[in-house]
């Protein structure tokens, strides 16, 4: 298998925040790291940012600075969402043309690229589609996780994780 979840508690998060956070009861010696993936009922939640032996911090998809590339589910197109830092429901899903179809309630999910979530991982539901941004749409997606019930999450180990980082880096000194 190439993902395995590993259950743990939070203990202490932010939601009211523009860079918010999440603590987890998991560290190092649990086998935890920096940039795996965190979910909640098949729903991104974030990624793991720094790690103690006992514990760990998540960058919540509720901070500024969390992206995420993304696919609309039913036209497999790709965009890059983004937390605005004023709505605790709702982040911008952008890169998608305007000359895609787009419904109010189209699901948005991980397109399984990286190495933090494999595909499918929920992210949410489009809410609404503007066209703002000339040859490009601005989406807003409600959220599918609700962070004022996360208490129990699973982080995400994907065991081919170095060997596909290592590999796309060779990409990068061409």
């Amino acid at each position: 298998l190439q993902y395995y979840h590993l259950p743990a508690r939070v203990i202490n998060y932010s939601t009211n925040k523009q860079d918010n956070y999440l603590t987890i009861n998991r560290g190092s010696l649990d086998g935890v790291e920096p940039e795996m993936g965190v979910i909640y009922n098949n729903a991104v939640v974030g990624f793991i940012k720094d790690v103690s032996p006992h514990y760990a911090t998540v960058m919540s998809i509720l901070n500024r600075k969390f992206k995420l590339r993304v696919r609309l589910k039913k036209s497999k197109d790709y965009g890059l969402i983004s937390w605005d830092g004023n709505s605790q429901e709702i982040v911008l899903l952008n890169d998608i043309p305007v000359d895609v179809t787009i419904n109010i309630g189209d699901t948005v999910t991980t397109r399984g690229s990286g190495s933090r979530f494999p595909d499918n991982i929920i992210v949410g539901t489009v809410a609404e589609v503007n066209n703002e941004n000339g040859n490009m749409l601005v989406i807003k997606v409600k959220l599918a996780c609700n962070f004022s019930s996360v208490y129990y999450i699973n982080v995400i180990d994907n065991k081919f994780r170095e060997e596909q980082e290592e590999l796309e880096k060779k990409l990068e000194k061409l």
